[in-house]
């Protein structure tokens, strides 16, 4: 007697699974391109950023230096 009702494997492979592992695994390296070349832009814009935010941080500290520069001049003014 044959058992019908359990777990089997066939030494085969189906046409349209074989089909749709490929299309799944081609679908994968078209995401993980597309995702390396956001990634890639996002660091771009982060680096332009950053240099602006040094240009401004530095434009305020020589704004800063000057406003104590005076404030010192005023306080020896009037000692």
């Amino acid at each position: 007697m044959e058992n019908t009702e359990g777990w089997h494997l066939r030494r085969e492979v189906n046409i349209a699974h074989l089909l749709a592992t490929l299309a799944l695994a081609g679908g994968l390296v078209s995401w993980g391109m597309s995702m390396d070349t956001r990634v890639t832009r996002l660091e771009a814009q982060q680096d332009a950023t950053s240099a602006a935010l040094e240009r401004a941080i530095a434009v305020v500290d020589a704004r800063l230096d000057r406003i104590e520069n005076k404030l010192d001049r005023a306080i020896e003014v009037t000692r």
